[in-house]
């Protein structure tokens, strides 16, 4: 598990990254499924089959899908896997 700081700390990483590579981290910490396959090392199109399927990170669907980066963080972690490097 990981504790709240470490959480804050690693979204925050993230977020700088993503923005450096030209993806939109919106105000509340939310990504487009493009910048989440990006996080995940995954394809967009992996993470349409996961929702699909009912598997992979949440999401919060509104009038588009968007990925919380403390979801994303914290399901990486769950699998061992590191979020972009």
């Amino acid at each position: 598990m990981i504790d709240a700081d470490d959480l804050e700390d690693e979204c925050e990483r993230l977020a700088k990254l993503l923005r450096s590579a030209g993806y939109t981290v919106s105000l509340i910490g939310t990504v487009d499924p493009e910048a989440a396959a990006e996080v995940l090392d995954r394809a967009p199109g992996t993470l349409r089959n996961w929702r699909a399927a009912g598997y992979g990170p949440p999401y919060v669907r509104g009038s588009r899908v968007r990925y919380r980066l403390s979801d994303l963080v914290i399901w990486s972690r769950e699998r061992h896997e590191e979020p972009m490097t």
